[in-house]
């Protein structure tokens, strides 16, 4: 346990309130590190730092000024909300019956959505 009473997990991260948990994934598990996240995989523990992008609500409002003003289109729109929503409560049905939960809003990405990013894990 840390200072704050939190659990100190493997990697040697102090899991902040908000970052607790870790998402499971068909090849491996992720979860928050200090400055971007912990992968686990068949290649064991990495930290992969995320830079890059706009910070706070930034990204939001460019982009809501793109669609009003520069006729962009809005990649965060109702349908994006309801998945989001959909996979925030599943997290919290899940922690009350230790179970995997399915979803079914879930929305495709546009190809072109995160162009301008670097991938960390890329070659």
């Amino acid at each position: 346990m840390n200072e704050a009473g939190f659990a100190r997990c493997d990697d040697g991260f102090d899991a902040s309130p908000s970052a607790r948990f870790r998402t499971k994934l068909e090849r491996g598990d992720m979860r928050h590190s200090q400055h971007g996240l912990f992968i686990y995989d068949d290649d064991g523990l990495r930290d992969v730092p995320l830079t890059g992008g706009r910070a706070g609500r930034r990204a939001e409002l460019a982009e809501l000024y793109g669609a009003l003003v520069e006729g962009k289109p809005v990649f965060h729109d109702g349908r994006w909300g309801m998945a989001t929503l959909e996979v925030v409560l599943a997290i919290m049905q899940s922690g009350r019956e230790r179970r995997e939960i399915m979803l079914n809003h879930q929305v495709a990405v546009p190809e072109d959505y995160d162009a301008d990013l670097e991938d960390p894990l890329a070659d």
